[in-house]
């Protein structure tokens, strides 16, 4: 499931095949297949309850470089090819990463709506037929990496999405290939672009670490949702 600020989505749910459960705030997960007991629902918020954070026990993976086609579905970005390349990686759900040269890139480009459907049939998959994280770095030293980002896809609704905490675990494993001192914290700046700005937060203690995502969140709602066996 990817992060979303809607409700009945958890905004910073990270790497665990389970229902997850919020209370004051903070989210947690737990397995429990008859009955799944939920929480409060709640939207992924700056400044708002506790920070939450899940840990598991994934690594990176890479399904494959992006063709020159999947490049394209990206009008009007400099990309920068030095330190990530453009592929498909995941921790759990893949997406397509684009480095791209500064923050102001990020604003100007655009979609080419065509190259996403046809690149949702062809070359390696991800989330939503074909989903771009593209991303500038905009400040690194000290053990912490300024990040902004977006997850863009015209094939998703909505066609950006404000907070992705899987998107922003991946890239942060991408990232800290080129880190040589440990342990590092990636800021991920999201949804700005879309006037729903959002931070992530993802903390690796090593290379082989699993990203630990947090965030914060508000919750929104509750009450407990019944699964038949």
């Amino acid at each position: 499931m990817r992060d979303a600020d809607v409700p009945g989505k958890c905004g910073l749910r990270r790497r665990v095949n389970a229902v997850p459960r919020v209370r004051d705030g903070e989210c947690r997960s737990h397995s429990q297949h008859a009955r799944a007991r939920l929480g409060q629902v709640y939207r992924a918020s700056a400044g708002l309850r506790r920070a939450c954070a899940l840990r598991g026990g994934v690594r990176l993976e890479f399904h494959g470089e992006l063709g020159a086609e999947q490049v394209g579905a990206l009008v009007n970005a400099a990309i920068r090819l030095d330190r990530v390349p453009t592929s498909v990686a995941s921790v759990g759900l893949p997406f397509a990463f684009v480095h791209l040269q500064d923050k102001n890139w990020l604003s100007k480009m655009s979609l080419h709506q065509e190259s996403f459907e046809k690149c949702s049939q062809i070359g390696t998959r991800t989330v939503d037929g074909f989903c771009i994280c593209a991303f500038s770095v905009d400040r690194e030293g000290d053990g912490t990496i300024d990040v902004t980002s977006r997850v863009v896809s015209p094939l998703a609704i909505p066609n950006e999405d404000p907070a992705t905490g899987n998107a922003a675990a991946a890239l942060s494993a991408l990232l800290v290939k080129t880190v040589s001192q440990f342990p590092v914290t990636i800021n991920v700046s999201q949804g700005e672009f879309v006037g729903r700005s959002s931070e992530i937060t993802v903390e690796l203690a090593s290379p082989d670490d699993s990203p630990l995502v947090s965030g914060r969140c508000v919750p929104v709602s509750s009450g407990t949702l019944y699964v038949n066996d």
